[in-house]
């Protein structure tokens, strides 16, 4: 009886002890698994209250989408019967079907009657008079976590709009697709403010649109900060360390080259080619991925990338002829013309490093290429956020030596930014 007795003994301590262990696991995979809401999901469910009989403007486009409905906010919205009297798109257009760069004008949608307003053009903030009929401005964009996206800088400017017109001024989150955790580039020089970068952030920046909301307001980067009445509508389950692909919400272009979240992830680094003369892939079917120009070597090319090492990442090397696209590249460079250069193809999204790489390969064409590669001077500094890139390029320091040199700046932002974040 007593043999029993101590058998059944270790047999119960030793499935309490399991049960110890698993709950820590079995809690982490609940976690994992809680549905992502982003801000306008929230919105719905918790918050219409703040635009029920108002008349309510929205910043948006069609990235701005209620997984849950499986809609535009717009449709969801007048389905719940608010209000909406004006409309403002950013660069690309309101149904993001507009080339980079295209200015577009104002008009009436032709789907739902109301005024839309383009905020890339002529226009770049809302006058006084787009508000007129206006109560709360709603601003529900994706953006793609790097500084030289518009979206940004569109709403920094839709703030200083709202806070001048007394307007309160509402952000629904979303998740940055390249995470919050990684950081990489220099700080925006104050010589080189444009639409492309306002602020003094690095290029992956590592912040929500929600998060840069904040800090434009905290650090009175916009006129008339302290006036401006925001709320900013949280994701729900959202964690800094997770990639887009995490979080298993669609995947919905916010401009008509970024067509995947592995495209935003190489944006973050390949699209400072814009500013030289080599293709980045425009008028091709990946976009930022695709590098060229008719004067490389491919083969030299990538062997000389394969000897870098670079996490993540692995480099084919490739012929490609830029296509003209009515939406996402009219005017491609060398279209029609054939090229040689590389694939990137990402093999570890969390361990690749989109701006680290992009220097690597601008490093290595200046090696290999010297005499044909250019740099367009404005439009690269303009990208890069200073000078110092394309000096140390030119002055042929390696890729290594050239990521080095911004850890400082990385470290200032990333105490600068604390008090700014939204999410663990």
């Amino acid at each position: 009886m007593s043999f029993s007795f101590r058998r059944s003994s270790s047999v119960f301590y030793f499935f309490l002890l399991l049960f110890a262990l698993l709950i820590p696991l079995v809690s982490s995979r609940i976690f994992l698994s809680a549905q992502i809401k982003t801000g306008a999901e929230v919105f719905l469910e918790k918050n219409i209250s703040l635009v029920e009989k108002k008349r309510v403007g929205i910043v948006c486009n069609t990235s701005s989408y209620v997984h849950a409905k499986k809609k535009n906010i717009v449709e969801a919205l007048l389905e719940n019967n608010i209000t909406i009297t004006a409309l403002f798109s950013p660069e690309h257009g309101f149904r993001t079907n507009v080339s980079a760069g295209e200015k577009i004008f104002h008009q009436t949608d032709f789907a739902t009657g109301i005024s839309l307003f383009s905020l890339y053009g002529k226009t770049l903030k809302p006058a006084k008079e787009m508000l007129r009929n206006v109560d709360v401005l709603v601003f529900d964009l994706q953006d793609v976590g790097a500084r030289y996206f518009t979206y940004a800088s569109t709403m920094a400017n839709c703030m200083e709009s709202a806070a001048e017109e007394n307007i309160p001024f509402i952000v629904l989150d979303t998740p940055n697709p390249l995470g919050g955790k990684e950081v990489e580039g220099f700080l925006l020089e104050d010589s080189l403010q444009s639409f492309i970068g306002k602020f003094p952030i690095p290029i992956r920046h590592g912040l929500t649109i929600g998060e840069l909301a904040k800090m434009f307001v905290g650090e009175h980067w916009i006129s008339s900060s302290e006036k401006l009445a925001m709320k900013i509508i949280p994701c729900e389950n959202w964690s800094r360390a997770m990639l887009w692909n995490e979080t298993k919400l669609q995947w919905i272009s916010p401009s008509p080259n970024i067509v995947s979240s592995t495209t935003a992830l190489v944006y973050a680094g390949t699209c400072l080619f814009e500013g030289t003369n080599i293709s980045e892939g425009r008028g091709t079917e990946f976009p930022f991925q695709t590098i060229g120009a008719p004067w490389i070597e491919k083969e030299l090319l990538r062997k000389e990338m394969l000897q870098e090492y670079l996490p993540g990442v692995n480099f084919s090397a490739m012929e490609f002829t830029p296509l003209p696209h009515q939406q996402r590249a009219i005017s491609p460079k060398y279209a029609h013309k054939k090229c040689n250069g590389v694939f990137l193809d990402v093999t570890d999204e969390k361990k690749y490093e989109p701006l680290s790489t992009a220097i690597a390969l601008l490093v290595a064409l200046q090696k290999l290429f010297p005499d044909s590669l250019r740099f367009h001077e404005t439009q690269f500094d303009r990208l890069a956020g200073t000078t110092k890139l394309r000096k140390a390029i030119l002055s042929k320091k390696t890729a290594n030596e050239i990521t080095m040199t911004w850890n400082d700046d990385v470290k200032n932002f990333m105490e600068r930014r604390k008090k700014y974040l939204l999410y663990e």
